[in-house]
């Protein structure tokens, strides 16, 4: 999959069996080289082979699936479960399995069986409603990066619609209200930026920033990385 404006690609797999604590997922040797081997068969071209140098970043986590143990993974339901157990006045529900892309409709279907408790829950809303920074299509945002305040480059601008979707109205506002904001901590990144990700998204640190919201980890070289380091160091 295109990662980061085609710079990169995401390669990955969900079938791999992990034992033990899920915080000690990693991308083993025999993975990368299982990856690397599917591509090549799949996806390139003669002459533009893959190797496992080309690889910049690995990352892993732990799925929940609801089957049984002796179950092969590529066969157990990726669809979640839940379960409502009523004790007395109250109860309690469990959901198992679930995955980030669909939290949504977890959460309406989680507020609807908390009707089975005599709870008055509202309906459900979130259909027509965007996802926060997600107003407006990817066409319309790169629009808005060609009519952003000249003083931050192109390149920034086009980045941040990508990040931020329509909260780049935001940034710009930022600019436009403090002229020093458009001052570059790291290259290609604004103190605009900063400010925005730690007062609107809660980034205390500066791998909140380069690895959890943005990952600029992967685009800046050691120097830019340890400006944004410092930049935060020095506001806390």
């Amino acid at each position: 999959m295109p990662w980061l404006d085609a710079r990169f690609l995401v390669i990955g797999t969900t079938d791999v069996p992990h034992e033990g604590d899920p915080g000690s997922a990693h991308c083993s040797a025999d993975e990368k080289a299982y990856l690397v081997q599917a591509y090549n068969r799949y996806f390139t071209y003669p002459g533009r082979t893959v190797t496992e140098r080309d690889i910049v970043f690995t990352w892993s986590g732990v799925r929940a699936l609801h089957g049984g143990s002796e179950e092969k993974p590529s066969r157990i339901s990726r669809s979640p479960s839940l379960a409502a157990c009523a004790q007395g006045t109250g109860g309690f529900i469990t959901l198992y399995g679930g995955k980030l892309t669909t939290h949504r409709a977890l959460a309406e279907d989680t507020l609807f069986m908390l009707n089975t408790f005599g709870l008055e829950m509202s309906g459900p809303w979130t259909k027509d409603v965007p996802l926060y920074g997600g107003s407006l299509n990817r066409e319309m945002l790169l629009a808005h990066a060609e009519e952003g305040p000249e003083e931050i480059p192109l390149a920034t601008r086009r980045r941040w619609t990508l990040t931020y979707g329509d909260k780049i109205e935001d940034l710009f506002a930022r600019i436009g209200a403090d002229a020093g904001a458009a001052t570059e901590i790291a290259p290609g990144v604004p103190r605009a930026e900063l400010d925005h990700v730690v007062e609107t998204e809660d980034a205390m640190t500066a791998d909140d920033y380069l690895l959890r919201r943005t990952k600029l980890h992967l685009l800046l070289d050691e120097v830019g990385r340890e400006a944004v380091g410092t930049w935060f160091a020095a506001r806390t």
